[in-house]
């Protein structure tokens, strides 16, 4: 299994995907062979790297995190898109307009994570989550759309495709207010429920890895937008 998470960006004292994936390590011994790695919120090195560790664990099911501030669940993402469009640069500066993430590559790529289970397990944790529709265009999008992208590939080649797609975290209360100083983060949840609310996410990938991402989805439980 390989699961990641994002450095800080934006100005952001830190980022609670960071904090949520290394906490894996300790919550998750029963996984064998879980590679967990915090990728840089850099469209080319993020995208670069993911694929690397694609290569070089092979993994069953990928499950990538990051950051939405704004948002007050946790939302496993259904759909990424193939567009790089930053409001903001990414930590190498980098601040791309309608480009693509990969030339010739369809315009989008869904989720193969059980995503509307893992939402129903992160509320059964006690964590408000949905399943969300819009992944972005920054590098989260990037990294979900790169990992959807080489399983595409490993599956057209003949191997057995690995499960792939992404979960998006709100603000860590911890971290205070915005960036630019404003005021506290209205939707901000707790480092300690956001951890728990991946750790959950994660086991219902594992646990229902194979089926279908929205099969059991309950009306109310989808929806989220960035």
């Amino acid at each position: 299994m390989l699961v990641t998470g994002f450095e800080p960006f934006g100005g952001d004292p830190g980022n609670p995907s960071e904090h949520a994936v290394r906490a894996l390590g300790t919550q998750l011994d029963d996984l064998a062979d879980l590679t967990a790695e915090i990728l840089p919120v850099e469209y080319a090195r993020a995208q670069a790297r993911l694929r690397e560790l694609m290569a070089e664990t092979s993994p069953a099911v990928i499950v990538c995190v990051g950051l939405a501030g704004g948002r007050a669940e946790i939302t496993p993402e259904r759909i990424a898109v193939n567009l790089a469009e930053a409001r903001i640069p990414d930590n190498a500066g980098a601040q791309p307009i309608d480009e693509p993430l990969v030339a010739g590559a369809p315009p989008a790529r869904f989720s193969t994570l059980p995503v509307a289970a893992m939402a129903e397990a992160v509320r059964a944790a006690g964590v408000p989550a949905a399943v969300s529709y819009s992944a972005g265009t920054f590098v989260c999008n990037a990294v979900m759309f790169a990992a959807l992208d080489a399983a595409a590939a490993i599956g057209a080649s003949g191997s057995p495709a690995p499960i792939a797609g992404f979960v998006h975290v709100p603000r860590a209360a911890e971290d205070g207010g915005s960036p630019a100083g404003g005021a506290a983060e209205e939707h901000a949840l707790p480092q300690h429920l956001i951890d728990a609310g991946v750790l959950a996410a994660v086991r219902a990938a594992v646990d229902h890895a194979g089926r279908s991402p929205m099969a059991g989805a309950a009306r109310g439980a989808v929806g989220a937008e960035d």
